[in-house]
């Protein structure tokens, strides 16, 4: 288990996002044979990207199914830089610029990977991110919003409710310590 300021929860939660990647990415993964290529996306958030970014590489690395590269310069992405890589995890966040966008040339190039079957995952804080882009927001299924908000750390029941899925099948209901998010802006 990967410990973190004598805690061991944000291990779990990060173990259970990535479980849940894994697997997805092993259904869409068309090179069986080869390694899964990450581009992650920091150096700006408002938690503490700084030990979350090198635990997060830490567990693609350990897992011997990812190529990790980190970049915390997101805004100097092209299109041609994006391709290189199977799926962009998100562990970025302009806070407190809420506002703030990406140039129109960056947000294309983005679409346009995503639209040509790039894969994007959001981690925690990453999902609050371009707040006036709504094309954005449609890629994932929630955001924090202007209404969103959270009590502190409690322990909450994750309800599997599609256990026939291939992807959640062998899951069962688990109980998490988080910050639980109420009134979500929810894409579906």
């Amino acid at each position: 288990e990967y410990i973190m300021n004598g805690s061991n929860i944000l291990s779990r939660k990060i173990m259970l996002i990535l479980f849940v990647f894994v697997i997805i990415c092993g259904c869409v993964n068309s090179k069986k044979d080869s390694l899964i290529k990450v581009l992650i996306l920091s150096g700006k958030n408002n938690h503490e990207w700084k030990k979350t970014t090198p635990l997060l590489v830490k567990i693609y690395k350990d897992s011997r199914l990812f190529a990790v590269n980190v970049t915390e310069n997101p805004d100097t992405l092209t299109y041609n830089e994006l391709i290189k890589f199977d799926v962009i995890v998100s562990n970025w966040n302009s806070w407190p610029d809420n506002n703030f966008r990406m140039t129109n040339k960056w947000e294309n190039d983005f679409l346009r990977y995503v639209k040509e079957g790039g894969g994007v995952v959001t981690i925690h804080a990453g999902a609050s991110s371009f707040y006036p882009w709504d094309e954005y927001h449609h890629i994932g299924i929630g955001r924090w919003g202007k209404d969103t908000k959270h009590d502190k750390e409690q322990i909450a029941r994750i309800e599997v409710f599609e256990q026939s899925h291939p992807i959640t099948k062998d899951f069962s209901d688990f109980y998490i310590t988080d910050e639980i998010w109420q009134m979500t802006d929810i894409y579906p």
